[in-house]
């Protein structure tokens, strides 16, 4: 038979306080949800109580700061520091939402116990009138829901949803037709799928060259190739001084550090969008290799919320994981080739995909210098696709927004043959009109 003592978890409660400690990510959640009756143990319980009360104060809160302050007002300190040693040095970086729930239930599951010895008692007195025993008993879960968080909400309460706050790329047919709405949205994402080869790396940097070239301040995780092969893909698109508005971060490969960059840059610089290349080679605390799609699933969620919280536009680049092999313009990606990337694919604003037909030896023409496009006519041989196959708040029209790899850049098709100084763009961004590019 259990007791009272039973009903706490300590690896949940030391992996909470340790989290709460070093992730700034985490830390406003845990501290809005939790309390220090969350924690059984009273040394942990004292630890999240001046934890809190910091953060409560100062919106931040830091293992060393949590540290200085029993240092200086308490006597015997050494207890607490040690614990806080353990807390930090032994929890994970996962999974907080969930720890936070079971956390939470053995919270209740105390309080319920605790009221069922305290009408187990009354009821085992003869003393107590049975009408007493009744009445308390009829009164059981009053106050067990005290400080329950009401999350539901009255439709008519509900009023007009805010517009979207759109980014702009300066070019008439991703503003006003391919991405009226959704791909430049901020507190939104786009996915970029494709197969590996057909181009994903080389739309993300066209992409934020235009961005840059608007004045909007972005983040760049290069994750795939170096330093030098991302900034050369930008610079390609001699936007000159604007390129600065964009940081190249390949260093950091942990989900945990690029949240805690975004942060940084958001908070200092003030960036307005950011991009990962690709999301696959994201890596995230206690998941190994064994666990890669619920690794993505993770990084794919907290980037999502991410961006809503901060109000910011992301991009993300993904290979599916599976797909069928077919020939030809056939072998272009639809969802159902996008095999246990489901939850990625409903996080997402926008998925946008990309096809390269040279990729697929049954569409280049015999001289191997043109390819076909979707209706079996020849294009110039590095064609680039692009397509959306889903978008939340634009009906699809199942369009093509046709580009050609020239170097290091993409530009649209209608531009290849014209020399710099007769496109609109002096700087050498991507120009088209709405006629020629679908």
């Amino acid at each position: 038979m259990t007791n009272g003592d039973n009903i706490h978890s300590e690896d949940t409660e030391r992996d909470i306080l340790g989290i709460s400690l070093k992730s700034s990510y985490a830390a406003p959640y845990i501290f809005d949800s939790c309390t220090p009756e969350d924690f059984y143990n009273p040394i942990r319980h004292k630890i999240f109580a001046v934890a809190k009360a910091l953060y409560d104060k100062t919106r931040s809160v830091s293992r060393a700061g949590v540290e200085d302050l029993f240092r200086t007002k308490v006597k015997d300190y050494k207890e607490y520091t040690l614990e806080i040693d353990m807390c930090t040095l032994y929890s994970k970086i996962d999974a907080h939402e969930e720890k936070v729930r079971i956390l939470k239930s053995y919270t209740f599951r105390r309080s319920i116990y605790n009221r069922s010895k305290d009408l187990m008692i009354l009821s085992a007195d003869p003393s107590t009138p049975v009408d007493e025993v009744l009445a308390r008993s009829s009164k059981f879960s009053e106050g067990l829901y005290t400080g329950y968080e009401e999350v539901g909400i009255d439709p008519t309460e509900v009023g007009e949803e805010d517009a979207l706050e759109l980014l702009h790329y300066d070019v008439d047919v991703f503003d006003n037709i391919f991405y009226r709405i959704g791909g430049r949205a901020r507190s939104t994402t786009e996915l970029i799928f494709a197969r590996p080869g057909q181009g994903k790396t080389f739309y993300i940097k066209m992409k934020e060259a235009m961005l840059a070239y608007c004045g909007y301040k972005g983040l760049n995780f290069h994750l795939e190739d170096t330093v030098n092969e991302a900034a050369k893909r930008l610079m390609a698109y001699d936007i000159g001084e604007k390129a600065k508005n964009i940081k190249i971060i390949t260093t950091h490969k942990y989900l945990h550090d690029i949240i805690q960059d975004i942060r940084y840059y958001h908070a200092k610089f003030g960036i307005d969008f950011f991009s990962v290349d690709h999301l696959g080679r994201v890596r995230v605390a206690g998941f190994d290799s064994r666990h890669k799609l619920e690794a993505q699933i993770e990084v794919s969620n907290r980037l999502t919320d991410l961006c809503s919280e901060l109000n910011i536009f992301g991009m993300f680049a993904v290979q599916p994981n599976k797909s069928k092999d077919r020939e030809g313009w056939r072998s272009i990606l639809r969802e159902e080739d996008l095999k246990g990337a489901t939850e990625v694919f409903e996080d997402a604003f926008v998925v946008t995909t990309l096809f390269r037909p040279n990729v697929y030896p049954e569409l280049r023409s015999k001289d191997g210098k043109q390819v076909k496009d979707f209706e079996g006519n020849m294009v110039f041989y590095d064609s680039v696709y692009v397509s959306q196959i889903k978008n939340r708040r634009q009906r699809l029209e199942g369009d093509f927004v046709h580009l050609v790899q020239q170097g290091n850049k993409l530009i649209f098709a209608k531009d290849i043959n014209k020399n710099p100084s007769e496109i609109r763009s002096s700087e050498g961004l991507p120009y088209i009109d709405e006629e020629a590019a679908f």
